[in-house]
């Protein structure tokens, strides 16, 4: 069944999920390192 519709899904056109986790967790981080700086900005 998989064999059957693996071509009209196009599967090798997916994109890398390597890349969107890395992607992913440096946004966290970014989103992270933003609310401390807002926060020592909010201390100072």
């Amino acid at each position: 069944m998989i064999e059957k519709y693996a071509g009209e899904m196009d599967l090798d056109t997916l994109p890398d999920l390597d890349n969107y986790f890395k992607m992913k967790r440096i946004k966290e981080m970014y989103r992270k390192y933003m609310r401390l700086s807002a926060l020592a900005r909010k201390a100072a």
